[in-house]
Formats: C-alpha cells, structure tokens, sequence
C-alpha cells in the first residue's frame, strides 16, 4: 500500500464531524510525518464509507467500555471502527507496508536508534514507526561493532524486570525480535557486552 494521502475518491466526501479539523476530505489535505488512523462506518444505514483521522481509537466497544482492544471511536454520536493505521514521510507519500492478518511489515525498515550505547536501561522512541493501535513491535537489533558475543536486553516501557528480555548473538549481527508497546510508543533497551546497537523497525502487531 502506498501513493498520497490526499483525496477520498471512492468514498464519500461529506464530513460528518464538522468541528474535527483532523478529517481528511477535499478541503483537508493530510499533513506529512503524520498517523492516520483508517475508519470504517455505516452511512446513515446506507451504506459503508471510510474516514482518516488522526485519533486513534478509544473504545473496545460501542458502549463505551475502554476494557479490552481499543478498535471503536465516537465521532458526533456515530460509532467508527478502526482498520488500520497508515503514516505519510515527510514528503507526504504513504510509507509503504504489506498487512496479512494482524502483521504489518514495511517495505523499508525504520531505524530507531543509531549507534545507541546506553548501558543501563533506557527509553528509545519507536513513536515514527509504530502507531498507537500496535501492541507489539517487530524489531531488528544490529550490533554496529563486531564482536564474539553480543548481548542486549530490551523490555516494554516501564517494565519492573531488572534484566528485561536479553538477546545473545554468537554467529550474525543482528537478531529479530519482538518487544511489547504501549500508548506512549516507547520500549526500552541496555547493552550488556555489545559497545554499540542500531535499532530498526521492521514492522508491528496491528491491534485493530
């Protein structure tokens, strides 16, 4: 999936919500560097249309409930449900993904973290590669200088775990791993033996 975020052609281009300036119609183009969160819902029981906005869901449910997967937004007394989370570069084209099932993978990776050196816990930001609907992110860990053995540890944001997961690489320089997310889009990672680690995203658990 790729190209502009810029019209709806084969949707609707009524704006329901017209005090939400975060709808993407004819008059809103999408702005760059940005999350957009894909929203299906019923046309006044006519028929399906899709909406953009940049508010992720909120409800795991349409009573409201905030218990369970976050899938549901209200906008105007209309209940919407996610499908999707889509970002523009900072060129305003759609950063290309493939989606099977649950799993998005990037056609390019994202890196993260250069040449991070932190050997005590410590928080990287994954906030430009992992939108808020992910509850786990697809990481590659890439050991920059090469060595015997590299050992990091890696562990979701605010975990009480003193050691976290830890990833030893005898052979390769880099490992794939998974590391649980949160709202705040933040995990955290310190070196152990290795002296210098990239991080890219390769792509998320998709909640919705």
């Amino acid at each position: 999936i790729g190209g502009k975020l810029l019209l709806r052609t084969t949707v609707s281009t009524t704006r329901t919500d017209t005090t939400n300036d975060d709808w993407v119609d004819l008059t809103n183009a999408a702005a760059s560097s940005t999350w957009y969160y894909v929203y299906a819902y019923n046309d006044a029981g006519v028929s399906w249309d899709i909406k953009f906005d940049e508010n992720a869901p909120n409800a795991s449910d349409t009573s409201s409930n905030a218990n369970g997967d976050l899938i549901y937004r209200q906008f105007s007394g209309v209940w919407y449900r996610c499908l999707q989370a889509v970002r523009n570069d900072s060129g305003g084209d759609l950063i290309k993904f493939y989606s099977v099932g649950n799993t998005v993978i990037y056609d390019t990776w994202t890196t993260s973290l250069s040449a991070g050196t932190a050997t005590v816990f410590t928080d990287l930001s994954l906030a430009t590669a992992v939108p808020l609907v992910s509850t786990r992110a697809i990481i590659i860990l890439e050991f920059t200088v090469p060595a015997a053995n590299h050992q990091v540890h890696v562990r979701a944001n605010g975990s009480s775990s003193t050691g976290g997961h830890r990833y030893d690489v005898w052979d390769d320089d880099t490992v794939e791993v998974l590391c649980d997310t949160d709202a705040t889009q933040i995990i955290e990672y310190k070196l152990a033996t290795a002296t210098s680690l990239d991080v890219h995203v390769k792509g998320y658990i998709n909640n919705c």
